[in-house]
């Protein structure tokens, strides 16, 4: 795949911990996988990290957006066993982003966060939902408790019934988290790559997903390059993606955070 189609591809392993036995077993399944070129890899655990470095394993580490808490501290300790990313969990604010790579050395490091698709109340390490193609996702169920939010989820709930009811037009764009919107704020802050969640997709809505965040990187590049405010950014975000239709109103960063 790397070399016909000429994309990076980075395997994950998602799991928090592992069993000791499982460490060195681990670490062979690295160093195969590096024998036929993939090098890049999403890890979780913390000590699966220490564990490779200790063994002199140089590949590339990705941090996963799955481990729990994320602060410039704990980016610092990362640091040290040679993290080439940072990818940060759902529930960090932009402006908690921000903070924490203003705060460290981040000449070498890079900084990833959630672009579109499953805005998951748990944020990965905190998870107690069971993802299968059998059940709907616990996580996607109603959870926000204050009138604000209610009223926010409430929105949700029609524009997708009314989508839902269109059988010529079941795709909406981040109808499940999006963060279109705040691309210029991300950044910004210092965000180097976005995450594009597929998990559970359909192939085709995962396609459609890939072209209009492309299209939005191209909408944002055009207004930079113009020097346009950010409000014409957002209007021509949303004729060239939503076709002047309203969005899905289930954005990943509050609008109010972005600062």
């Amino acid at each position: 795949m790397i070399r016909k189609y000429r994309k990076p591809v980075h395997i994950a392993m998602n799991s928090l911990y592992y069993i000791p036995e499982q460490y060195e077993e681990i670490a062979d399944i690295v160093k195969q996988c590096m024998k036929i070129g993939f090098d890049s890899f999403i890890l979780a655990d913390p000590a699966l990290i220490l564990y490779l470095r200790q063994k002199g394993i140089s590949c590339k580490i990705h941090l996963s957006g799955e481990v729990g808490e994320m602060n410039r501290e704990a980016i610092k300790v990362f640091q040290k066993m040679e993290i080439g990313r940072i990818i940060f969990h759902r529930k960090n604010t932009v402006a908690s982003m921000r903070q924490m790579i203003e705060a460290v050395n981040a000449e070498k490091l890079e900084f990833e966060a959630f672009a579109l698709n499953e805005l998951c109340q748990f944020t990965g390490a905190f998870c107690n939902s069971l993802h299968c193609d059998e059940m709907g996702y616990l996580c996607r169920t109603t959870y926000w408790g204050d009138a604000e939010m209610e009223e926010r989820m409430e929105q949700v709930r029609k524009r997708t019934l009314e989508i839902e009811e269109q059988q010529e037009q079941q795709y909406l764009c981040g109808k499940s988290g999006c963060a279109l919107c705040a691309l210029p704020q991300l950044e910004a802050a210092g965000i180097t790559h976005l995450k594009l969640v597929g998990r559970g997709n359909y192939v085709e809505d995962m396609i459609r997903d890939i072209r209009n965040l492309k299209a939005a990187l191209g909408v944002l590049e055009e207004n930079q390059r113009e020097e346009k405010e950010t409000g014409r950014y957002i209007d021509q975000l949303n004729k060239k993606i939503f076709d002047g239709q309203p969005c899905g109103n289930n954005c990943i960063y509050n609008p109010g955070q972005f600062l």
